[in-house]
């Protein structure tokens, strides 16, 4: 299958044709940040976390999965959408 990737969307040209809901993209945690216009620091108060959690989160260190939920339902609530933490891209989890 042929895909082309822009600016972070993944775009499946044959379901394209025919008409298929295309496969979701996923986004980085800092992706969402600054689409919000947050400061790492912004994001830490807004997910109740720690800045140093935030920063090895973004910088694709393992990090517990309830910190990526935090962060997700942080970005969900700036956004005004659901971000879940399977929508984060390049992140790791701890222990896995």
């Amino acid at each position: 299958m042929a895909y082309l990737w822009n600016m972070g969307l993944t775009f499946c040209l044959p379901c394209a044709i025919l008409g298929i809901t295309p496969e979701v993209s996923r986004v980085t945690i800092e992706e969402y940040r600054k689409q919000l216009r947050w400061t790492r620091s912004k994001l830490a108060h807004e997910a109740q976390l720690d800045y140093q959690t935030v920063m090895r989160a973004e910088r694709g260190a393992p990090v517990q999965y309830r910190t990526l939920e935090a962060i997700a339902a942080a970005l969900s609530r700036g956004l005004g959408k659901e971000v879940r933490p399977a929508d984060l891209d390049d992140v790791r989890i701890s222990g896995l």
